[in-house]
């Protein structure tokens, strides 16, 4: 791949795995300079360090005062929102609480403490890209409400 980015700065949140991590490698080959944001193990972190040559912190996107605190200095050209948590499986009435709870806390309101986070520095630089990775469980998924809804809100 081209150095095609070479100069730009992107932030994944949720980049340690899956497609996540997909995108952190294409972006660090073009020659994007890439931050990591994850709530994932130090060793996982540590790995796709040594896989892509990206920066990576630790973060839990539930918390607003360390998503503000971590990610509004970094002031990306781009922001990949590509994190999220699935929850128990089980009907509607009976996934616990705590799991719903968790489901929205990390898949809705951890995307809008990123948005905040990062947006105002790119409109006040007329500059910047936010990138949201969703699901196809946007259409109601057997056992998954909770995780579905969320998906939905984004």
């Amino acid at each position: 791949m081209t150095d095609h980015l070479g100069g730009k700065k992107a932030l994944v949140v949720g980049g340690t795995g899956g497609i996540g991590s997909a995108v952190v490698g294409q972006l660090t080959a073009a020659g994007c300079s890439v931050v990591v944001a994850s709530a994932d193990s130090e060793e996982k972190r540590a790995a796709l360090t040594e896989k892509t040559g990206a920066t990576t912190i630790a973060l839990d996107v539930r918390s607003r005062d360390d998503v503000m605190a971590a990610l509004k200095p970094i002031e990306p050209d781009f922001l990949i929102l590509a994190h999220g948590a699935l929850g128990q499986t089980g009907t509607l009435f009976d996934v616990p609480a705590e799991s719903a709870q968790r489901l929205v806390d990390v898949n809705i309101i951890g995307i809008q403490n990123c948005l905040q986070a990062v947006v105002p520095s790119m409109i006040e630089r007329n500059d910047g890209h936010v990138v949201f990775l969703g699901s196809v469980a946007i259409y109601p998924s057997v056992g998954q409400p909770i995780y579905s809804a969320t998906k939905a809100a984004v």
